[in-house]
């Protein structure tokens, strides 16, 4: 009875360890935020309760999302051929000049600034290509021009959400 109640409480020891230990490898992938660090967790703690959390971190870092932040953007855009406009609704006096891509587009062109409350973000370059935006210190932006308004381009931006993490705290 004594053999049965020790070996009992080692493979409970044991159990718990485990657990523990795939715990704090759940802990540092998910602080690492690097999809390398994720997928290596999945493989190496296969069927952990983890699994689902893993893989929905790995989909957050991966696809960008729309940037609610007040970013400004001065730059030169160049609209790619064969983009296709169509006038906006509403009154013709309001619409004047005002129209929209369908699709929206991503367009190349020359940045002269970039700034998020007033503050300018730092480049690597200052070339948008296919409508990607490199920063220094966050990431890759996606640029979308949706239309033009009032001789100005209505733009939204995109990022992955670590990187907007990052801009929030600019």
């Amino acid at each position: 009875m004594k053999k049965i109640t020790v070996l009992f409480m080692i493979l409970c020891l044991i159990g718990f360890y485990s657990c523990n230990q795939t715990e704090k490898a759940w802990e540092k992938a998910k602080q690492s935020k690097s999809i390398s660090e994720i997928q290596k967790f999945l493989s190496e703690h296969p069927g952990s309760k983890f699994d689902n959390d893993a893989k929905l971190l790995i989909e957050s870092l991966t696809v960008k999302v729309k940037i609610e932040l007040p970013l400004e953007l001065n730059a030169r855009l160049e609209i790619p051929e064969g983009a296709r406009m169509t006038l906006s609704d509403g009154p013709m006096e309001y619409n004047r000049g005002n129209s929209d891509f369908d699709p929206p587009v991503h367009p190349k062109g020359t940045i002269e600034t970039l700034s998020l409350h007033g503050k300018v973000i730092p480049l690597k370059t200052r070339d948008i290509n296919d409508g990607i935006i490199s920063t220094k210190d966050f990431g890759e932006i996606e640029v979308i021009l949706l239309g033009i308004r009032n001789g100005g381009g209505l733009l939204e931006f995109k990022a992955f959400p670590s990187d907007i993490e990052k801009l929030n705290k600019f």
